[in-house]
């Protein structure tokens, strides 16, 4: 059985934040390319929570959308958070994701 997904402000933030990215630079195509890869990751993940690796030390699992995306989120009994899109190319600050 599939588990729910919930986006965290910061996870809908970052997604559209990437989003205009790839549009601003690659086009449409591109865009429309990435919005269906989060798609499949997410309904994967919703299906299988655990198919992508713990990060060290903490309850957040990492997992690869494209080339130059991962998606952070934690499993939870009511769901799935969804809580960060990263582009790789951008740096990763442990401030960009709430421990609460």
């Amino acid at each position: 059985m599939a588990l729910e997904l919930f986006w965290t402000s910061q996870a809908s933030i970052s997604f559209e934040r990437i989003g205009d990215y790839i549009f601003e630079n690659f086009g449409i195509r591109a865009l429309t390319e990435f919005e269906s890869q989060v798609e499949s990751t997410l309904s994967n993940i919703s299906n299988f929570p655990e198919m992508f690796r713990l990060i060290d030390g903490k309850m957040l699992r990492k997992g690869r959308v494209s080339k130059h995306t991962l998606v952070l989120y934690r499993i939870h009994k009511a769901g799935i958070e969804v809580l960060l899109f990263v582009d790789q190319r951008q740096d990763l600050s442990q401030s960009e994701v709430d421990e609460d």
